[in-house]
């Protein structure tokens, strides 16, 4: 019984968990080097919104995006220190750069600028009824990286990347691994949300 718990303490197995750990943090210094790309800046190419933190704060700049959908509108905030995923009438989601644990948000949206973590609302462990909702916002979001890191890969090409890579100092893996990754991620989280969706629960610990 307490190895069932604990196997399901996460969302993903985990070796995807401490994949999609690395995969994060090499993510949140991909858009770094995007922003100061030679090319100019390539989030707000992208359609990204920046809110730079009031002068003389320290802290990141925060990146905001607009999805269209047929479904529901919603929206990707991005910092230095993790990024957040909203959706009208669903709340949102925080992920953390440095821990790959989803954590819930009521709110759909941010007032902006916000430009530290202790400044964000108060984020918690997804409870029970909100545990399908939060692995479908997980699973979009990664999908929406994974497009996001082709649209670059379509402006710049392979060589931006690699660049990125070889001056990430933690850098465990290549580009189409990265991609892969992502891909591999978002269809683990829709296959156990179609499979079992009583097997979401994001503790770290029970």
């Amino acid at each position: 019984m307490r190895e069932e718990l604990h196997r399901r303490a996460s969302l993903l197995p985990p070796d995807l968990v401490k994949k999609g750990s690395r995969l994060l943090h090499a993510q949140c210094w991909f858009w770094g080097q995007d922003i100061r790309s030679p090319a100019g800046n390539l989030l707000l190419q992208y359609g990204f919104e920046r809110f730079r933190p009031p002068d003389e704060a320290e802290g990141s700049s925060a990146y905001l995006l607009e999805l269209v959908s047929a479904h529901a509108p919603s929206r990707i905030i991005l910092w230095g220190f993790g990024l957040f995923y909203g959706i009208n009438g669903a709340g949102g989601i925080f992920l953390d750069r440095f821990r790959f644990r989803p954590r819930s948000m009521p709110h759909h949206t941010l007032e902006l600028p916000l430009w530290r973590k202790d400044q964000l609302p108060e984020a918690s462990v997804p409870d029970e009824a909100s545990l399908v909702i939060v692995a479908r916002m997980c699973a979009r979001l990664f999908a929406w990286i994974e497009a996001y890191e082709r649209w670059i890969g379509g402006l710049m090409g392979a060589a931006h990347r690699a660049r990125c890579l070889r001056s990430f100092p933690h850098a465990t893996h290549t580009w189409a691994e990265h991609l892969q990754g992502w891909r591999e991620l978002s269809a683990a989280v829709a296959k156990t949300l179609m499979s079992d969706p009583s097997a979401f629960n994001f503790q770290d610990k029970l």
